[in-house]
């Protein structure tokens, strides 16, 4: 795997904004788990709660950003801190798992 860090910064206005570094996968993965990130509004000023129930739902967001190439066990481990801003960020360390791999596939309509 490649060691490059991917940073996203999730917010759609002025705010200060969420930090999130994801390592353990090349650019294509990462591309799209951001994707699958992206949507959410998550700012400094956020509410406790939300961010939480964003962090909490991290996992499989990331599982379903995977699935698509073949890693149906892909895995996160997920470290916070409050960067230098006083705001939430986020490193995101991706184990893809094994890959899966059809071989036959029969379908019939």
């Amino acid at each position: 795997m490649i060691a490059r860090k991917i940073i996203l910064l999730l917010s759609f206005s002025s705010f200060a904004k969420i930090e999130i570094k994801i390592s353990g996968v090349n650019d294509e993965f990462g591309t799209n788990i951001i994707a699958f990130l992206s949507n959410e509004k998550i700012e400094c000023t956020t509410s406790e709660a939300i961010k939480n129930a964003f962090i909490n739902g991290i996992p499989s967001k990331v599982l379903k950003a995977t699935r698509p190439f073949g890693y149906y066990k892909s895995t996160v481990k997920i470290n916070q801190e409050i960067n230098k801003n006083k705001c939430l960020s986020l490193e995101l360390d991706i184990n893809l798992g094994p890959s899966i791999k059809i071989r036959e596939l029969d379908i019939i309509i």
